[in-house]
């Protein structure tokens, strides 16, 4: 193609709230970068393209598509996106599903994601309902967030870092957890306590900005462990300094991985958190049920990685970095097509 014009869909990155999503949404634009290509545009995380965006997916000659965790449960928004892919697909363009979490879906949904160019998903498990449902083999790595070099580092870890949830009764119980430890701190894996959709303009936006400030302002007070971070690199020096995390959040874990910190996590929405440790072989005694948090001895000697853990971390990661950069080397090749 001659200067094809490249669109990515549901990214998730909206003003810098959750680093684990902004690291994705940095780990594609970089590495698409560095293969020559600069999206046309996006279509940001809960909207609906036909709303505002009908006209740049309908320029859109390759459509990347980040799954993340959207694709569960038949979630509307998880429509939005296959629709587009089969918009484009409809006028001959070429389309990549990565990065996605898969489960739970209507069985209609196979119908618009099987003529998909790429498919990749990042846990085993999504990709065997996957390549069962289209009868394609279906790519396997892990989250894009853990791309890149490992960032771990040697100097001594001390304290516990609790983080938060989708789920706000978790995010009270880590916080309870958090004030009863006194080597505590409690920091989100957010820049902010509140999500402000970009579905929401005007008056509806300003009200939520307002009601977000006001809600953050009193679980500060609530809260006196906890503090919020700024930055991606804020929040990840921050997790590589302790000896253990605690947290609800998927990414959260992801970025634990990725330091090299020995975490707990409590379920989240889905098996993302599940799938994970099952595909880098951790302990599964790691993820603790919500019911069990308050009684459970969260002292960091008794979470350290094991040494057979910690081979497996670097071993999984080491090969998913090639695997990543496959990845993008054939999203490139989706370019040259005529």
């Amino acid at each position: 193609m001659t200067n094809p014009r490249v669109v990515l869909v549901n990214d998730t990155d909206v003003d810098g709230h959750h680093f684990g999503c902004e690291r994705v949404m940095s780990v594609i634009r970089s590495n698409l970068q560095a293969r020559g290509i600069t999206p046309a545009g996006s279509v940001q995380v809960a909207l609906n393209w036909r709303d505002n965006h009908a006209d740049l997916i309908g320029s859109a000659d390759i459509l990347v598509i980040n799954g993340e965790g959207t694709l569960h449960h038949g979630s509307r928004k998880g429509r939005w996106l296959l629709e587009a892919a089969q918009s484009v697909k409809a006028r001959g363009g070429k389309t990549a599903l990565i990065n996605a979490l898969w489960q739970d879906n209507p069985d209609d949904w196979t119908n618009l994601v099987k003529d998909i160019d790429i498919l990749a998903c990042r846990d085993s498990r999504s990709a065997d309902l996957l390549t069962t449902s289209t009868g394609r083999k279906v790519r396997l790595m892990g989250d894009l967030s853990m791309a890149g070099e490992m960032l771990g580092t040697t100097a001594p870890r001390s304290g516990i870092v609790f983080g938060d949830s989708v789920h706000a009764n978790v995010t009270k119980l880590l916080a309870s957890k958090a004030a009863a430890q006194p080597d505590a701190v409690l920091v989100p894996v957010t820049s902010s306590l509140k999500f402000i959709s970009p579905s929401l303009h005007g008056l509806r936006r300003t009200a939520r900005r307002i009601y977000a400030k006001h809600r953050q302002n009193q679980f500060l007070a609530q809260n006196p462990s906890a503090k919020f971070v700024s930055t991606q690199a804020e929040y990840v020096g921050l997790i590589a300094q302790k000896a253990l995390s605690v947290t609800g959040r998927f990414h959260a874990v992801c970025l634990a991985i990725a330091t090299q910190t020995p975490f707990v996590a409590i379920s989240s929405n889905s098996w993302k958190i599940e799938a994970l440790l099952d595909d880098i072989g951790l302990n599964p005694e790691r993820i603790v049920p919500q019911e069990s948090l308050t009684d459970c001895d969260l002292s960091p000697e008794n979470w350290a990685f094991s040494a057979q853990e910690s081979i497996n971390i670097e071993t999984q990661l080491n090969r998913w970095q090639q695997d990543f950069k496959t990845l993008f080397d054939d999203i490139a090749d989706l370019t040259k097509v005529k």
